[in-house]
Formats: C-alpha cells, sequence, structure tokens
C-alpha cells in the first residue's frame, strides 16, 4: 500500500478531508522522531514502540571485493511490534 492510497482510506475512515489527514499524520510522524532523537521510547499501545538503540562497530564482509569492512558504530531506531497485531 502506498503513501497516498493509505491516507485516502484513513480519510475516509475518520471522515476528514485528504489533506488534513495527511498534515495530522505527518504531525504525528515528526513528533515521534522527535522523541525517538532525544532518546525518549515511544510507546503506542496496541501497536508497537519506537526506541533508539546504539550498534557497536562490526567487521562485515564485502562480496565484491570479498573482504573484510570494519562498519562503524551508529544509532538506529528500532520498532518492536505489539503482540496485538499478531
Amino acid at each position: 500500500m502506498t503513501n497516498k492510497t493509505f491516507i485516502t482510506e484513513f480519510s475516509k475512515i475518520i471522515n476528514l478531508p485528504t489533506n488534513q489527514t495527511q498534515q495530522i499524520l505527518d504531525n504525528l510522524k515528526n513528533f515521534i522522531c522527535e522523541l525517538v532523537q532525544k532518546g525518549i521510547k515511544v510507546n503506542i499501545k496496541n501497536f508497537g514502540s519506537f526506541k533508539l538503540v546504539q550498534k557497536n562497530e562490526r567487521l562485515c564482509y564485502n562480496p565484491q571485493t570479498r573482504g573484510k569492512v570494519l562498519s562503524p558504530q551508529k544509532k538506529v531506531v528500532v520498532f518492536k511490534m505489539s503482540n496485538q497485531l499478531l
């Protein structure tokens, strides 16, 4: 499902115009991103949780050169789905 079809279908469910629905979803996404960037775990009941995790550096394998490459330390966002969605 594309973003456009998702917004169209969701706007029908909540009985709002698509441009207003788009704005609401964009604001929600931006709010979640801001919280996660600050290191705050965001838990949405019956949906899942978002959190920022620090990944250590590690050795990776490059299949083209068949050599080992050091992957640097980085932060990634992890989403854990709620059991209700299973």
